[in-house]
């Protein structure tokens, strides 16, 4: 039996067919696929931004986070939530499932942004943490890296 080496040296012309078939259905591909200067992006997921002035860690995630996180948790379609607590400060990462449509997103922002109105309500600690909410929610992102974002600010 005949190893790959020693027949594609004695079958030099065999060799070279499988070669040009291969870069011509190469090229072909390349220039038959589609191609888009700014191809769109959907980004699924969401930053919400709260500051509480005068407020520790642990304050802030008991009064503010935890509160936050069960609202969004209501919301359903979430792959995971992603809370950091600091002095002052929460920053709760929403990032959606991967199964919901890309044109369906808008509206599951919306509803993210309605759900957070109606917990700084009703749940949220006194006015000074009502007013500084901001929900960043990028819409698309283009290949070269601009980014369309919504904001909510100063409820």
């Amino acid at each position: 039996m005949k190893s790959l080496s020693e027949y594609a040296l004695g079958n030099k012309a065999i060799v070279k067919l499988f070669i040009a078939v291969l870069v011509i259905g190469g090229l072909w591909s390349f220039y038959s696929m589609s191609k888009m200067e700014d191809p769109e992006i959907t980004v699924k997921q969401a930053l919400v931004m709260t500051v509480y002035p005068g407020a520790d860690a642990h304050q802030v995630e008991m009064e503010v986070s935890d509160k936050l996180e069960k609202a969004i948790r209501k919301m359903g379609d979430i792959d995971y939530i992603e809370s950091k607590s600091m002095n002052d400060l929460s920053l709760i990462k929403v990032v959606m499932k991967t199964t919901v449509p890309n044109s369906e997103m808008e509206q599951k922002w919306d509803v993210l942004r309605k759900k957070l109105w109606i917990s700084i309500r009703y749940c949220l600690p006194e006015r000074r943490c009502r007013r500084c909410l901001t929900i960043s929610v990028p819409f698309t992102v283009c290949s070269t890296l601009l980014r369309r974002t919504a904001f909510l600010t100063r409820i």
